[in-house]
């Protein structure tokens, strides 16, 4: 997006101040060891469920979700795989898990 240059008094401020909002709104990852890191949750982010891993008893598999890191209040990004009601049930229960609302 582009913005025009010229200086108009109170509406070139508002310009400035709104785009500023935006930015402030977008979240965005870093990578860390490979991992990508959110320091914010994203909006439309719920908790998940062991149900919302699962599709006709079946594991969906490919489906993002976040997990919230225990000593910061940060959000590592990973995949639903086969191993991932095994490696993250306790987080689950522990309801620091989130996927995107539908």
């Amino acid at each position: 997006m582009t913005t025009s240059t010229r200086y108009v008094p109170g509406i070139s401020s508002i310009l400035i101040q709104t785009r500023e909002k935006r930015d402030q709104e977008k979240i965005i990852p870093y990578q860390y060891y490979g991992l990508f890191i959110y320091p914010k949750l994203p909006k439309g982010m719920k908790i998940a469920t062991l149900d919302d891993f699962l599709s006709n008893g079946l594991i969906r598999i490919g489906l993002d979700f976040l997990v919230k890191c225990s000593s910061t209040e940060e959000y590592e990004a990973h995949k639903v795989g086969e191993d991932t009601i095994n490696k993250w049930s306790r987080h689950i229960e522990a309801e620091r898990v989130f996927i995107k609302q539908i």
